[in-house]
């Protein structure tokens, strides 16, 4: 009976990644070498997005960016430039931009379809988007501090 063979495949349940527009945490899960449809070598890296409950996929193809994406990659998650040691890479945070952004596609039918999906599109070099800039502050002049024994005013009971 086919029933007989079913084998739980995880990837089947998945209803796709999916995140707010903005900024976002982001730690790096796996990395493995794969090879794409069209035959190419790739890493595949999967992130865990702060807000979402699907991990985010993203891929170094080889190619004309992979040089690109591949040093983005080294430097914003503090990664040895030429480290391809992946267990070096695994809990690596950065922080990244996400926006959902129009994908047209062609279904099963042969019909042109567009959605709506959630898409990494820049790193913030580890900086947390919500901490303002730094500036530089004009000195100020130096306060004069209180002995290391008169710290308080008045004494508080306990």
């Amino acid at each position: 009976m086919f029933k007989d063979t079913f084998v739980y495949d995880p990837n089947w349940a998945k209803t796709g990644f999916d995140v707010a527009d903005g900024d976002h945490r982001v730690g790096i899960v796996s990395v493995k070498d794969e090879i794409s449809k069209q035959g190419k070598a790739m890493v595949h890296i999967q992130y865990r997005v702060e807000g979402a409950s699907e991990l985010y996929d993203d891929f170094l193809v080889e190619g004309e960016y992979f040089n690109k994406s591949a040093s983005r990659v080294f430097d914003v998650f503090r990664i040895t430039h030429g480290d391809w040691n992946y267990q070096h890479w695994i809990n690596r945070v950065a922080y990244a931009h996400f926006e959902h952004v129009d994908e047209t596609y062609t279904d099963r039918n042969g019909q042109q379809k567009t959605t709506k999906k959630s898409r990494l599109r820049y790193f913030h070099n580890n900086i947390p988007a919500t901490q303002p800039a730094q500036t530089a502050q004009p000195t100020q002049p130096a306060q004069p501090t209180q002995p290391a024994n008169n710290l308080y005013q008045e004494d508080i009971p306990f």
